[in-house]
């Protein structure tokens, strides 16, 4: 009677056993596990969206950052320069176009002629050098 006591537990935890993964196998117990896996992995891909987002906000600010820095250094340095009474006498002359008193204006003519000039023989063809030498 012991061993069929013990043959019958043994069935009956085999029979368990094929009980649970019946159950595991089916297809309701799968759907069942496809809706929290969906859940996550959403999640999971919104994180990575705003991770991305955020990786690029910070880049586009960096960059943001060093022109912002470079533009302070340069306005240092022309409010530096604007401390002297050179640096103002400078500016003055530049955006208004002002002279000193007694000081007269010389304009230099034909110096930006000789530059095109040499410039235009550089981009001249052979053939239009051929022409001039018959005109």
């Amino acid at each position: 009677m012991i061993a069929c006591s013990i043959a019958f537990s043994t069935m009956r935890e085999f029979q368990d056993k094929r009980q649970w993964k019946r159950t595991f196998r089916s297809r309701y117990f799968i759907l069942f596990l496809l809706v929290p896996i969906a859940l996550i992995a959403h999640g999971v891909w919104n994180a990575y969206v705003r991770y991305e987002r955020s990786a690029s906000t910070v880049v586009s600010l960096e960059r943001e950052k060093a022109r912002l820095v470079e533009r302070q250094r340069d306005l240092s340095r022309s409010t530096a320069a604007l401390a002297t009474p050179e640096g103002i006498d400078r500016e003055i002359r530049t955006t208004y176009g002002l002279v000193k008193p007694g000081e007269e204006l010389i304009v230099v003519v034909g110096a930006d002629q000789v530059a095109t000039s040499d410039s235009d023989v550089a981009s001249r063809g052979w053939w239009d050098m051929f022409l001039d030498f018959f005109r």
